[in-house]
């Protein structure tokens, strides 16, 4: 047995003679105790536990900040891209409207359906003598029927209709 290892022997011995009441006045006796280490486990949690707390908040806060100078740059993006989406869609709406049937009927021009199946006629051919028809002008219908063909020998196919 070394030199130290006897010292130890002896200092336990002298107190263990003088009984449990007396514990030894400091020294690494006390750290071995289960009581000391739980209470330096329990120092070091807290000290971790309040290092973490301090990390997170500043994460929050730099978040927090980064969340506030990017709301910032948003919105006139958001306006910009608005405003640029607006003239884009009326652009479309007027190029809409312009090629719109309702444009054509303004024109003057008329639409000509078959009343029995509704389908647009765009031959004379289509519209036999007696055929009902609905004509669509720019501010309403009218109906008609096919009387007879006329123009027959300039081959242009012209048909009058009589309007009702």
């Amino acid at each position: 047995m070394s030199s130290v290892d006897g010292q130890a022997v002896a200092r336990v011995a002298s107190w263990a003679s003088r009984g449990p009441s007396s514990p030894p006045r400091a020294g690494p006796w006390k750290r071995l105790q289960p009581s000391a280490q739980l209470a330096q486990a329990r120092e070091r949690a807290g000290y971790l536990l309040d290092r973490a707390t301090r990390a997170l908040r500043g994460e929050i806060g730099r978040r927090r900040e980064a969340e506030h100078r990017l709301a910032s740059r948003l919105g006139p993006v958001l306006a910009a891209q608005l405003g640029w989406r607006r003239v884009a869609l009326e652009r479309s709406s007027a190029g809409l409207a312009a090629l719109g049937p309702q444009a054509t009927l303004n024109r003057g021009y008329a639409i000509v359906r078959r009343r029995s199946d509704e389908a647009i006629l765009r031959d004379p051919a289509e519209a036999p003598a007696g055929e009902r028809l609905s004509v669509r002008l720019a501010k309403g219908e009218v109906a008609a029927t096919v009387d007879a063909e006329s123009g027959a020998d300039s081959g242009a196919g012209f048909y009058t209709a009589k309007v009702r």
